[in-house]
């Protein structure tokens, strides 16, 4: 588990690739405070990558062309990351 421990503690968890690359990371909610929790902190983060809010236009740029360009440079990046507590700057991957 990460975090405060109490009632809206989640788990993270890191997936890795068969070679031992990070993949990804996952929160998983055990507890209903931390169900709502994890529920709000998605909203978020999708209505804040729809609307590219504080993101640069390289950061921006990046995001379109990934999209747009499925066998470009850009290929792996997958959307952004960010915290609810405002600490953790945008990246990608």
């Amino acid at each position: 588990n990460s975090g405060t421990p109490g009632a809206y503690r989640k788990a993270t968890l890191q997936l890795f690739s068969p070679t031992g690359e990070t993949l990804a990371f996952a929160k998983m909610a055990d507890r209903p405070l931390s169900a709502v929790a994890l529920a709000t902190e998605r909203r978020i983060l999708e209505e804040l990558e729809a609307r590219l809010d504080g993101l640069t236009s390289g950061a921006k740029e990046v995001l379109r062309r990934a999209r747009e360009e499925p066998d470009g440079v850009f290929r792996g990046v997958r959307g952004i990351f960010g915290s609810t507590s405002g600490r953790a700057k945008p990246s990608w991957q």
